[in-house]
């Protein structure tokens, strides 16, 4: 019984010696891969340029787009009251309402700054997770590449 343990844990470490071959073939199949990683990351690069420029929402951070949309609402609000009755009770709940879409847009504002400053995700847009992403597998293609000269 102990043998074929033995023999087990013998042949995992050697199918991890295979995972790291230097050959020539694998060298070569690694930089293939990481040139395929950098073309990607280019790209991602690209993307989240065009759609910064264009003002598309994979641009915007999950907390921008909630200030954004607060930002939205108040406007809006504001817009009810304007074309109300003086003293309405439609006007006077919306005022009410507004005062809570204001304080709801401060804290959305604090909590976009405090995930910003904390380097949480979600303050980061789709495109800028998706490069930063692409730019730990080519560090990660690199390290491998380094180890096996």
């Amino acid at each position: 019984m102990k043998t074929i343990i033995a023999l087990a844990v013998a042949l995992a470490f050697s199918g991890a010696a295979f995972a790291q071959s230097t050959s020539p073939a694998q060298m070569k199949a690694d930089k293939a891969g990481l040139e395929r990683d950098k073309d990607k990351l280019d790209a991602s690069k690209e993307k989240l340029k065009d759609d910064k420029a264009s003002g598309k929402m994979a641009a915007e951070s999950k907390d921008a787009a909630q200030v954004r949309h607060d930002k939205a609402g108040i406007k809006g609000m504001k817009k009810n009251i304007a074309s109300g009755k003086h003293g309405s009770a439609q006007r006077v709940a919306d005022r009410a309402a507004l005062k809570k879409q204001r304080a709801k847009l401060r804290a959305d504002k604090a909590k976009l700054r405090a995930n910003k400053s904390a380097g949480r995700m979600s303050a980061e847009s789709k495109d800028s997770a998706q490069v930063y992403r692409d730019k730990q597998n080519v560090k990660a293609d690199e390290k491998a590449i380094d180890a096996k000269k």
